[in-house]
């Protein structure tokens, strides 16, 4: 019995120790495997990024000319509100800016367009409504509030001067998918609110006339 015991003993212990072999030869083969790929990253030559360059510039030539036409074409269908300083034209990376004054569109205080605003309006369906290009009109007002029942605040008033303006561009003949409306009350001015002409610049509503 004792001598039973005792080989027993011994195999499992043989057992024991040949999987500790193979254990310690497997993690010796992971260990070379990571130095192996450690070398392998080392050695890969590093690219420094470079600056994507403008692989189109007579794309970038095209808008800039598209932009020129299309100002031009404003300012003529424009002129006299031009002249009159009610209009200014300006391009930007984006797009054609062009705003207008709010006592070219609307009465004190409202978001009810005035019959003055028809010249603007037809002016611009003319020049626009073969074109595909889509347009953002912007509602900015000054700082000085305003509650009453229609508008709470300058932001109902920014939002409702524009949505007016899309409205009225829409039923002159703009489709819709290319109109959007947008309200930001006295957020982005463009000239100082403490005087009363910087008040008169920023009560305006701007038409971004994006690019195609």
């Amino acid at each position: 019995m004792r001598a039973l015991i005792s080989l027993e003993g011994e195999s499992g212990a043989n057992e024991m120790a040949g999987a500790s072999r193979w254990m310690v030869s497997y993690a010796d083969f992971v260990t070379l495997l990571f130095v192996l790929f450690i070398v392998l990253y080392v050695s890969v030559p590093k690219v420094k990024p470079t600056a994507v360059a403008d692989t189109h510039p007579e794309s970038t030539a095209s808008s800039k000319a598209e932009q020129q036409k299309m100002q031009a074409e404003l300012q003529e269908a424009l002129q006299g509100l031009v002249e009159s300083g009610d209009v200014s034209l300006t391009t930007r990376e984006d797009g054609v800016l062009l705003e207008i004054k709010d006592t070219a569109l609307f009465s004190s205080g409202t978001a009810q367009l005035a019959r003055a605003s028809e010249e603007v309006i037809l002016s611009l369906v003319q020049t626009l409504q073969a074109k595909t290009n889509r347009l953002v009109i912007e509602g900015h007002t000054d700082n000085v509030p305003i509650q009453t029942a229609v508008f709470p605040s300058n932001w109902e008033l920014s939002a409702g001067r524009s949505a007016a303006f899309v409205r009225a561009l829409q039923e002159q003949g703009i489709e819709a998918t290319r109109l959007a409306a947008a309200g930001y009350a006295d957020t982005r001015p463009k000239a100082d609110n403490a005087t009363l002409e910087g008040r008169s610049k920023n009560r305006r509503v701007s038409v971004l006339i994006l690019n195609m």
